[in-house]
């Protein structure tokens, strides 16, 4: 199964080492962990485009529903488990991506988010519209010390191709995560060049490769040196990790 890692190495030179580090979303499933084989295979191919770190977001709608804190602990740890086993050197971290509602607001009451960083909490905002005033959430984020971080906005219908409403949430105090495969065109052409517009206009705090499959990694891979070179000069906070 893991012969695309045969003779890999990390000096390839479309490796993201100087980003350091990586966030992957959908590595514990809703459920918990059903394929620790496919969860060993994404964590080598991060590896093997030359992060040091990666930091486990796994989404949460509900700690009332699938993926409680026990849950994620759990699956994590047989995650981490594995992973010594297989010497895979990545370092990793268990953090979660939030959706904003009623139960978010109660964990933030009880200082109960599970973040990573400076206090950064990972966040989604719904895609089924934006009628909810998110500005008191931020500030209650903001009175206890946290600092917002929206999750692949440029893939959310609210901010594609509207800065306006970036520049809106930034001045809320929030900052931004980008995923590297919209980068390569795989959620359109619209996606990809309101990416490398945000990218190069220095909104961009954090990007991820957020990979799923070996597709996507070889789609990463394929980023031409133009794109490594915005990268590198972006003012990322990843390396800070």
């Amino acid at each position: 199964m893991f012969s695309f890692f045969t003779g890999r190495s990390v000096n390839h030179p479309h490796t993201y080492a100087s980003i350091r580090t990586d966030f992957i979303t959908h590595l514990i499933p809703e459920y918990g962990v059903d394929d620790l084989d496919k969860i060993i295979y994404n964590l080598k191919s991060i590896e093997m485009l030359g992060f040091k770190k990666v930091i486990v977001t796994p989404p949460v709608k509900s700690f009332k529903y699938p993926n409680s804190f026990e849950q994620i602990l759990k699956s994590y740890q047989l995650i981490k488990d594995r992973v010594d086993t297989e010497k895979i050197v990545l370092q990793l971290e268990i953090a979660v991506k939030y959706f904003l509602n009623e139960n978010f607001e109660e964990l933030l009451q009880k200082n109960k988010l599970l973040i990573f960083g400076k206090k950064y909490v990972l966040i989604s905002l719904p895609f089924n519209g934006m009628q909810r005033d998110f500005r008191q959430v931020f500030r209650d984020l903001a009175v206890n010390g946290y600092v917002p971080v929206i999750s692949h906005p440029e893939r959310h219908p609210y901010f594609l191709n509207k800065m306006d409403r970036l520049i809106l949430f930034k001045d809320m105090g929030c900052l931004f995560q980008t995923d590297l495969l919209s980068l390569t065109g795989i959620y359109g052409e619209a996606v990809r060049k309101f990416t490398l517009e945000i990218i190069s206009k220095k909104m961009v705090n954090f990007v991820s490769s957020n990979l799923y499959n070996q597709e996507h990694t070889h789609l990463i891979l394929a980023l031409p040196p133009s794109i490594q070179k915005i990268l590198r000069e972006a003012p990322l906070l990843n390396n800070t990790l």
